[in-house]
């Protein structure tokens, strides 16, 4: 559940909202901090593109900082182009005098 949690924020988990969390959960044996450590260990030894990081006062999961550059390629790339203003120009002709062929539009 911790991991859920984690995974599912943008910001910093509080370590009290963690807390509370594993207090409800079913395995009452592990304390926060072993619970935390042990999901540290998994993403650290098994190889993960992420951690979890104690950051602000709370956790959160992050991307490792070695594939950062290469995350930030591939958003860019997947960033929608921008319209030029004579595109927009043109969009906007044929939404308000629709239907309308090549010709008329470059009148």
């Amino acid at each position: 559940m911790l991991e859920a949690a984690l995974f599912a924020s943008a910001i910093p988990v509080p370590a009290e909202a963690l807390r509370l969390m594993a207090a409800h959960a079913e395995d009452g044996e592990n304390t926060l901090e072993s619970a935390l450590e042990e999901l540290r260990d998994h993403y650290e030894n098994d190889g993960h593109g992420v951690e979890l990081v104690e950051v602000a006062g709370g956790w959160q999961i992050l991307t490792r900082p070695e594939y950062t550059e290469a995350i930030e390629r591939a958003q860019l790339a997947a960033r929608p182009q921008r319209l030029s203003a004579a595109a927009l120009e043109t969009l906007a002709i044929i939404a308000y005098r629709q239907p309308i062929g090549r010709a008329e539009i470059e009148e």
